[in-house]
């Protein structure tokens, strides 16, 4: 199998990240951001608790 150049950035790509750069978020993407950070951090939090005892722990760290 051919291996993937994983520093390859498409001509899309950088376009989507200057186009990011220049304009704002709209209010949906600024309440949908904040909903995923919630999520984020209550997981985080979650599996930080059940780090010590793995056999509960669905993530098994």
């Amino acid at each position: 199998m051919k291996k993937i150049d994983t520093c390859y950035v498409s001509e899309l790509d950088k376009f989507m990240a200057d186009f990011d750069k220049k304009h704002q978020k709209s209010a949906s993407q600024e309440k949908e951001i904040k909903k995923y950070k919630k999520i984020h951090k209550r997981v985080k939090r979650e599996v930080t608790a059940l780090k010590g005892n793995s056999k509960n722990c669905p993530f098994a760290l």
